[in-house]
């Protein structure tokens, strides 16, 4: 473990599941399986007040598009409970390789957004999850995550580079 910093958050904490301390978990990832690698590791958990603690992943099962954990020193249902809303971190160097033009959220999320005509939209300060693709949330703008739209992503200069339809009147 050492120096390594864990900023990469690939699931949330839903809800409790069952009596001895199993969690439900909604990925935030699109390698799923990836959880179950987690067996024996430290996570950190990133609880909503932003305290933060360390934890071993004691046990994994998949389930649908989530996973179920639990961790050791977790043994009943109002310990996990008390972690319902916790990110689960891991160091971004046990992060799974993603394909070139692919890109993570924490690498996304605090780039400027500048239009092909060189309009300054704001920092990405969140990503909505729909359906049909991402949208990135600027200070001054929705963007659709789609390749159409965002022509850039320019990680060295921190920017994203994004050609979105004029506005009317």
């Amino acid at each position: 473990m050492g120096d390594e910093v864990f900023d990469l958050a690939v699931g949330e904490v839903s809800r409790p599941v069952g009596l001895t301390g199993d969690v439900k978990i909604e990925p935030l990832t699109d390698f799923p399986d990836r959880f179950l690698q987690l067996v024996g590791c430290t996570v950190r958990l990133k609880h909503r007040s932003g305290r933060t603690e360390m934890a071993v992943v004691k046990e994994c099962r998949l389930r649908g598009r989530g996973a179920v954990l639990s961790f050791e020193g977790y043994g009943s249902r109002e310990a996990a409970d008390a972690l319902r809303g916790a990110l689960v971190m891991i160091p971004e160097s046990s992060a799974a390789p993603l394909p070139e033009g692919h890109y993570y959220w924490h690498q996304i999320l605090g780039l400027r957004a500048i239009t092909v005509s060189g309009k300054d939209l704001g920092k990405i300060e969140d990503i909505l999850r729909t359906p049909a693709h991402d949208v990135y949330v600027a200070q001054k703008a929705m963007i659709p995550a789609v390749k159409e739209i965002v022509r850039e992503i320019d990680l060295a200069a921190g920017c994203m580079i994004v050609d979105l339809p004029e506005e009317e009147g």
